[in-house]
């Protein structure tokens, strides 16, 4: 009989079981970060309220906005994160979206009229490579939604207002659907995943104060659920394993193993957060964040230990997705304060 993973993993009632990996026996330097203005020519298109999605190229990157008058935009830039021509419009009325990097160029996500998804894959030239297909077409408006590389398919979850319905679909290279829209009940949508180890997508949702992870199988349907704590970030595989990120009751961030025997994780201190984490082969980063949201630090999660210390950032990240980590193992991030924006470029050690 097949296994499902959190099943096995997240065994113990009303929490993730998880054994936190032994400290490191040496002290890392922090992270070193760079604040520089956003370019003034990314600045003039970005409405004031909308988030950012960043994806670093080999070239430079890309960066996904709504615009000033409701078009959701896609800028190719260099590594300054300056436009190299006119950001495309992929449509006129955006609202959510999600971006991932593909090995061609970049994969769009994105809600038109509050109701319509559709996925759209660009090239590293920033040119449409399909006609954006529409994905689905629902009643209730989608407040968010997450596109991810699942092995060589795309996979895009969503879910609508108020948590009334969350729901997944798995593609292939091209877009095309290998199934319709699986439901998975109630829920608000906070993060989807690729887990490598077992091949399965995971969908992290939560209602009021209960969060849970549904794994889904090849074909995009439920094979498990499972609660999971929710003042943990993930899941994320790393080096063939999955984890969740944490904060200890000492507020210190770490990476803690899936297993099926262990304690349950620690409290964090009250008023500190755990923000979006960012995974590019085996580096992994994270934001934390006070209760206010405008005490913000970035530190990288190390799997010999805890992460190296916390190091401050200028200003709050611009959406959940406004950090990237480049080949080279550079951080890069989009911060916004009140109507300034900058760009963040943090270099951890090793």
């Amino acid at each position: 009989m097949r296994r499902a993973w959190l099943t096995l993993a997240l065994s113990v009632a009303g929490a993730a079981s998880a054994q936190p990996l032994p400290h490191a026996s040496r002290v890392e330097p922090p992270c070193a970060v760079a604040h520089t203005p956003l370019p003034q020519a990314l600045v003039a298109l970005v409405a004031p309220t909308s988030p950012v999605s960043l994806a670093a190229t080999e070239e430079g990157a890309f960066v996904a906005f709504v615009d000033r008058v409701g078009g959701l935009r896609l800028a190719r830039t260099n590594d300054a994160l300056e436009p190299r021509g006119e950001p495309r419009e992929l449509a006129t009325n955006g609202s959510a979206f999600s971006m991932v990097a593909t090995g061609s160029g970049v994969a769009v996500a994105w809600v038109e009229n509050q109701r319509a998804l559709r996925l759209g894959l660009v090239d590293a030239e920033n040119e449409l490579q399909n006609v954006p297909r529409l994905l689905s077409a629902t009643r209730a408006s989608v407040e968010r939604v997450r596109v991810v590389q699942a092995g060589s398919d795309l996979a895009v979850a969503w879910s609508t207002a108020r948590g009334a319905g969350a729901y997944a679909v798995r593609t292939d290279a091209r877009a095309v659907p290998r199934s319709g829209a699986q439901g998975m009940g109630e829920g608000a949508l906070f993060d989807l995943a690729w887990l490598t180890d077992t091949g399965r997508l995971a969908l992290n949702l939560g209602a009021g104060p209960s969060r849970w992870v549904v794994s889904l199988d090849e074909r995009g349907r439920e094979a498990s659920r499972a609660p999971w704590p929710a003042a943990a970030s993930g899941p994320v595989t790393v080096d063939g394993a999955s984890y969740m990120a944490q904060l200890s009751g000492r507020g210190v961030p770490s990476l803690t193993r899936l297993t099926s025997s262990a304690a349950l994780v620690e409290v964090p201190p009250v008023g500190l957060v755990l923000g979006p984490i960012e995974r590019r082969d085996e580096r992994v980063v994270a934001v934390i964040e006070d209760a206010r949201g405008d005490r913000v630090s970035l530190t990288r999660l190390d799997l010999q230990g805890a992460g190296v210390p916390p190091v401050p950032l200028r200003a709050p990240l611009a959406g959940p997705e406004a950090i990237s980590i480049r080949e080279t193992g550079e951080v890069v991030a989009v911060l916004r304060e009140g109507r300034r924006m900058f760009v963040a470029r943090a270099r951890c050690s090793r």
